[in-house]
Parts: C-alpha cells; structure tokens; sequence
C-alpha cells in the first residue's frame, strides 16, 4: 500500500511538473540590475511563481510555471520593462484565468519624479487599502497590484489624487468609499491637502496628532504634495477635518490663545482641544508644557505640533478645563 502511494506521488508530481512551462524574457528597457531585481520582484508577485532568475549579463529574466503563470509574466513583463517615464494615459488589466473577481492592473505614473515619492505611494496603498500584492518600478514609474474589482478600484482613485503637478496646489477633501464585506457607509478612504506644512517633519507631526486625538491608525503622509489620506469611519474623519483645519496655518498665525472645543462623537473622554501655550518657541519647551498638562490633569492624548507651537489634547470636559486653567496661569508667570 505504501509503495503504490509512493508511485502515486511520484506519477502527480511528474504530472504537476511536466504541466510547467519554462520561458526566458529579455530586456529591451530595463538597464540596469536595480531596475531588473524590481521587475523580477513585481513578476513574481503578481504571477506567485516561485523561481525567477535575473542573468544580468545576458539581460533576460527566466522563469517557469503553468501555462496561465506565464501568461501573466509575459503580458506583466511588457508592461513594466519600458523606457523611463513611458506613462500610459489609462492602466493597463490583466483578468486572473479562472476568477470571476482578481486582477492585475499596471498603473502609469505621470508626475512622481523620485524612487522616494513613488514608494510613498505604494506603502499608501498597502496601508489603506490593505493590498497584499503590490510592487513598484521606479524607471518608467510603474505600480502593479493584484486584487480584487474593489481593491483596484480604491487603488485607482487613491492613485488619482496622488499622481499629479506639484506645481500646481490642491485643496480640499477627496472622498471614496470601497465597496466590500465591511458597509460602504461604515469605513471611507479620505484625501486632504495640507497648504502650510513646509517640511515632512512638519506634516508628520500633524499625523502624530490625528492618530493620537481620533484614533485613525490608517494614515499616511504623500509628501510631494503636502496630502494627507487616512481610513477612518466617519466619525473619525470628521475630528480630523477638525483637527487638520486647525494647525493647517501659516507660521505665525495662531488662533488666540486655544481652539474651540470638539466632541468626537461616542468617544469616552472625547472632548478636544488645541492650545498655544505662551514661551514655547523651542521643540523643548513645548514638551514641557505638553509634560506639565499630562501630570497635572492626568490626561493620556496630549501632543506637542512644534510647526504652531501646539498643544493638541483630548479628555473629559474637566480634563480640558483644568487645561486651560493651568496654561491661562501660567502665562500670567
């Protein structure tokens, strides 16, 4: 009995093997090794083929796998192995054989200049529209994912707001709600343009500052653009509209000693608020005053935004009075 299960295995696997397909591809555009290792990376990505090996000094990549493996790896590859900056005014789309709801999509960058800016946007993509299957080619700024009809879609429109002239200012909020197992109306994928911000240390506080006071843990800063996008409820998007609104302001220009309050809606010990503490015109000065109002009142959300010398806190109704109290005295000092 073991042995005619042994020569079962055996017979299955020659069976598997011989339904591979072995093929070499060779490079036409992609010059240097770099650029080869990315495309070698986005293939096997997309195609879950295991082996795939780059000769740099033949300029070919080989793999092998099954007939719809190869396929993909063949539409894939001429799509990524192109001249820099051959930007396709449409993505190009590739049906999984065999599914009725997978696709692969190759997105054509028009306006990311740096390998930096195009990272960005695919660790924005990974984290909010939570795709396993997405990689990048830096010379002809490409981005491929792998997913469902919803997840390409939030992948275009997120792509949409992203890929565009630094050089010529957005505002507003961009909003898109995907489709899925979770209710459209329950999670949305938000945009928003930050005008003041002049360093990414400076819109990397402002994010410090969403996450700490709404709690959003999907958020992601596009630099290039100065854009914040976040996942978040609409509870939740609403407190950040909130909170961007006010420290999305020149330098210098505050509101007069602290913001009106803001209650996060079903939030325990959700009352907000936004400070601008006297004597704070060093990064350690502020976190003094923001480690005084945690000691003093107890509060666990207080964050220093050293780009307008903010205090930006939340906690009960007394919390937030006691707050105020504290740095109304200590300006008196």
């Amino acid at each position: 009995m073991r042995l005619k299960i042994l020569v079962l295995g055996i017979v299955l696997a020659a069976v598997a093997a011989a339904q591979n397909v072995d093929r070499v591809f060779h490079f036409a555009n992609t010059s240097t090794p770099q650029g080869r290792q990315q495309v070698s990376g986005v293939i096997q990505q997309m195609t879950l083929i295991g082996g795939v090996s780059i000769d740099n000094s033949a300029n070919v990549l080989a793999l092998s796998g099954t007939t719809g493996q190869i396929a993909l790896a063949e539409w894939l590859f001429n799509e990524v192995d192109k001249p820099a900056g051959a930007a396709q005014p449409t993505p190009q789309e590739f049906r999984v054989p065999g599914s009725n709801d997978e696709v692969v999509r190759v997105f054509s960058l028009a306006n990311v200049q740096t390998p930096q800016a195009l990272q960005e946007i695919v660790n924005m993509i990974r984290s909010l529209v939570e795709m396993r299957y997405v990689g990048a080619v830096t010379g002809p700024r490409v981005i491929a994912i792998r997913g469902t009809n919803n997840e390409s879609a939030a992948t275009e429109w997120l792509i949409g707001q992203l890929d565009r002239p630094v050089d010529k200012p957005n505002s507003g909020v961009r909003d898109f709600r995907m489709a899925g197992t979770v209710p459209a109306s329950t999670f949305a994928t938000r945009v928003f343009y930050v005008k003041n911000a002049q360093t990414p240390q400076a819109l990397q506080e402002m994010i410090n500052a969403l996450r700490s006071i709404t709690e959003i843990m999907r958020v992601v800063a596009y630099n290039p653009l100065k854009a914040i996008a976040l996942r978040a409820t609409a509870d939740q998007a609403a407190a950040a509209e909130w909170l961007i609104n006010e420290l999305d302001k020149p330098a210098g220009v505050q509101s007069s000693g602290a913001s009106p309050t803001f209650q996060l809606a079903g939030v325990r010990d959700g009352v907000a608020r936004v400070f601008y503490p006297a004597r704070t015109d060093t990064p350690q000065a502020l976190q003094e005053v923001v480690n005084l109002v945690r000691a003093t009142t107890n509060v666990q959300r207080a964050v220093g935004v050293n780009a307008n010398k903010a205090l930006v806190m939340r906690g009960s109704a007394d919390q937030v009075a006691r707050t105020d109290q504290l740095l109304t005295e200590r300006a008196k000092q």
